[in-house]
């Protein structure tokens, strides 16, 4: 997986970032979400606009973080989660593994400087990461080297 992701990464481009999402393993966002979206690098992918639930309006997963809180020591990656109103929050993944983006085929990179809406909420892919507002003014920032609630 972490070959696959250099050569990804080293390649550039929409393909690249794509092709990143072959190694993971076992959520389809595209079942329960109406968008699917990611970062160009492949490290956030997200699922916007909650089919079953018109509550959780957002939940994007990152995969790779420098330090994981300490109350999330098990399993790979961190999720987050934002609602149309209301604070953010983050759950613990408890995967053994990476999951797979089975969506690939119909999850848009959001190219840097770029933002995409939902029913309320937006998110702004950046060099930095990807960072989640909804319309109370809540959201969260999430980068390999830090995650925000606010």
């Amino acid at each position: 997986m972490k070959k696959l992701m250099q050569i990804a990464l080293l390649s550039g481009g929409l393909f690249s970032a794509i092709t990143a999402f072959a190694g993971w393993s076992s959520f389809n966002y595209a079942n329960t979400h109406d968008k699917v979206f990611a970062t160009p690098s492949g490290n956030i992918v997200c699922g916007g606009d909650n089919i079953a639930s018109s509550g959780n309006a957002l939940t994007c997963y990152i995969q790779n973080v420098a330090k994981k809180p300490a109350k999330c020591s098990e399993g790979v990656g961190l999720e987050f989660t934002l609602n149309q109103t209301g604070k953010g929050k983050l759950q613990c993944t408890n995967h053994e593994f990476e999951p797979e983006n089975e969506a690939e085929d119909v999850t848009k990179i959001i190219p840097y400087g770029s933002s995409i809406n939902g029913n309320g909420w937006t998110c702004t892919s950046q060099t930095t990461g990807m960072r989640c507002v909804n319309k109370s003014g809540h959201g969260f920032q999430l980068s390999r080297n830090k995650q925000t609630l606010f």
